[in-house]
C-alpha cells in the first residue's frame, strides 16, 4: 500500500456507491504515487548522513558572521521561574472545579 492509502479508499468509494474515477484523475494519481515512491527511494541512511553534514558545514562557514548575544541567557526550560500567566477560560475552569470540591 502506497502514502495515499487507496486500499480503504476504495472500499469507501464502494460503500458510498460514488461514481468512478475519471481516467485523468487515475493517470494523475499514478504520476504522484510514482513520484512518492521515488522520493521515498531516495532517502536513505547515507543521504541522511550527507544532508546533515552539509548543514552542520553551511552553520560552520557562516559562523564568522553572527552576532554573539550578551545580554540575557537562554535556556530550554527555566523551571517555571517565569510562567505564562493563566488565560481567563483556565482561571475560570479552576475557579469552578475548586466550588465543585469545596461542595
Amino acid at each position: 500500500m502506497g502514502a495515499f492509502g487507496s486500499g480503504r479508499k476504495k472500499k469507501n468509494l464502494e460503500a458510498k456507491n460514488l461514481a468512478d474515477e475519471s481516467d485523468k484523475t487515475k493517470r494523475a494519481r499514478g504520476k504522484l504515487m510514482k513520484k512518492s515512491e521515488e522520493i521515498e527511494t531516495q532517502i536513505t541512511e547515507q543521504a541522511l548522513k550527507a544532508k546533515s553534514n552539509q548543514i552542520q558545514h553551511r552553520i560552520s562557514s557562516n559562523q564568522d558572521y553572527r552576532v554573539p548575544v550578551k545580554k540575557k541567557q537562554f535556556g530550554l526550560f527555566d523551571e517555571n521561574q517565569h510562567s505564562a500567566k493563566p488565560s481567563k477560560k483556565v482561571l475560570s475552569f479552576a475557579a469552578a472545579l475548586k466550588s465543585k470540591l469545596t461542595k
